[in-house]
């Protein structure tokens, strides 16, 4: 049997994630921004609290192609702190701003792009069957993403061509779960062949391109384990690289400029 969540935003006001995690439901994807400046205002409640619940969750930016793909893929990066055991980051992809369907292609691959670049995962792609149809066309260079399909009211959703199955599925708008008054939109994980773990992040690297509040404290902790990158700008460039390295060679660990788990516990991150 699928596991259940839901997906949120302000629009829920104040979750009570503790009573929704108590009625079975494991996993929620909550929103973090969209476009170049906005921050959904509960999001930063959301992303701790959903956690303290004992719930796998994900972050979503909601997007708009008429603006600069790399700039919000960059806003997102610098508002969520993903982790290892959270599920990668989400395209949220609804709006077609009258591009033509390469040209759409084009601006959501270079939001992909950077995402991945900053996260360290490849994202989810939500979308429905009819957006993708109707304003992607034939497009076939996505099917390496996960995909969240939104498709209501349907024994089992239709999955565009560019996909073999989906990974998680919006069955409905308007769902009523414990913790949340008023309506909810309902998810299930397609577990057929996986679990909801194994579509998490096992291991959260941190590398050259990386982006977001993970990233400075990388960078605080680098400088008071005496390899000060030069600032915590949040920004994983040269010189965080080179401390890195630093850092690495002093602990008798590989030399390799990419954060991993050995080098996390020796800075104790």
């Amino acid at each position: 049997m699928s596991q259940s969540g839901v997906d949120v935003s302000s629009y829920q006001g104040t979750v009570d994630w503790t009573q929704f995690a108590g009625g079975g439901s494991t996993f929620a994807f909550i929103k973090a921004t969209e476009g170049l400046h906005t921050v959904d205002s509960q999001f930063a409640r959301n992303w701790a609290t959903a956690k303290s619940a004992g719930l796998v969750r994900g972050a979503y930016h909601f997007f708009y192609p008429h603006l600069d793909p790399v700039g919000q893929a960059r806003h997102f990066s610098q508002i969520v702190d993903i982790e290892a055991g959270d599920l990668p980051p989400v395209l949220d992809l609804e709006v077609a701003d009258n591009f033509t369907p390469s040209a759409l292609a084009g601006v959501v691959q270079q939001f992909l792009d950077a995402l991945e670049r900053a996260k360290g995962a490849p994202p989810i792609i939500y979308v429905s069957p009819g957006f993708w149809t109707g304003s992607m066309g034939n497009s076939t260079a996505f099917g390496k993403y996960p995909l969240w399909v939104a498709h209501w009211g349907v024994a089992l959703p239709t999955v565009p061509s560019n996909w073999s199955d989906w990974t998680f599925w919006q069955t409905s708008a308007h769902g009523h779960v414990p913790g949340i008054s008023g309506e909810v939109d309902l998810d299930q994980f397609n577990d057929a062949s996986n679990t909801l773990q194994s579509a998490a992040i096992a291991t959260r690297t941190l590398a050259v391109g990386a982006i977001g509040p993970e990233v400075s404290a990388l960078q605080q902790a680098l400088a008071a384990g005496g390899a000060d990158p030069g600032g915590a700008d949040g920004i994983f460039g040269p010189n965080t690289q080179n401390a890195v390295k630093t850092f690495q060679t002093n602990h008798n660990l590989t030399s390799t400029g990419v954060v991993d788990d050995a080098t996390r516990q020796a800075l104790g991150l």
